[in-house]
């Protein structure tokens, strides 16, 4: 009986002590959710917003895109590695550039909040420098997808699990060639009326904040009956 009770008090004790561990590990996520300007690790999703039509054409230059470059719709996104509406938007990207393969190019420009997110104007670098080996896009669903992890031993963590020559890369971030085109996308932001992101142009009609895929074909579907 002795025996039994000691067994059923060590057993009591280790489920406290795991209880204890979760919670302790809630309070660590939470924690890093606050340092990077956020309070949860999902947001809620923002008020809605009133489709705009712009009158001027948007650069491109040699942003990365997908898709086919003479494509009859253009969406152009500005966003930030470091924000979650950000990351979870990339989904919706996905699903409209394989429901519309061949007739949609999707476009990034970087547009870091550099007030509330520390490492989201190096992430863009590092996305830039992934590009110059050929890997933008793995690099770009790297960073998203760690976007809590994005300190520079992170970013050369990434670049070696994607393949890339580590001194080209390190050599690359450490020479901030890329420091002017990444405040030229944010000064082509700001033009546009960029605020808040993520913000997508789909051909001149602007869409701010995350919305349902529907209203993405809703616009798509329009441009391509003109």
């Amino acid at each position: 009986m002795t025996k039994l009770r000691s067994i059923s008090i060590i057993t009591l004790l280790f489920i406290l002590f795991l209880a204890l561990l979760l919670q302790i590990r809630n309070l660590q996520d939470n924690l890093i959710a606050s340092s990077h300007g956020v309070t949860q690790a999902i947001p809620p999703t923002p008020a809605p917003s009133p489709l705009v039509i712009i009158s001027e054409d948007i650069p491109i230059g040699d942003s990365p895109f997908k898709g086919p470059p003479k494509a009859p719709v253009t969406i152009i996104q500005f966003c930030d590695f470091e924000y979650p509406y950000c990351q979870r938007a990339q989904k919706v990207m996905n699903q409209l550039l394989q429901r519309y393969e061949g007739q949609v190019r999707f476009v990034y420009h970087d547009f870091p909040l550099e007030g509330i997110h520390p490492h989201a104007f190096q992430a863009a670098i590092a996305a830039r420098c992934a590009r110059e080996q050929g890997k933008f896009w793995e690099m770009h669903d790297k960073l998203f997808e760690n976007q809590y992890a994005l300190a520079t031993n992170d970013l050369l963590r990434y670049a070696s699990e994607l393949g890339l020559d580590l001194e080209r890369f390190r050599s690359c971030m450490g020479s901030e060639r890329y420091v002017e085109a990444v405040k030229q996308d944010i000064a082509i932001g700001q033009e546009l009326g960029v605020v808040s992101i993520p913000t997508f142009f789909i051909n001149r009609h602007r869409i701010v904040g995350l919305r349902p895929l529907s209203t993405f074909e809703e616009v798509i579907d329009q441009e391509l009956a003109r």
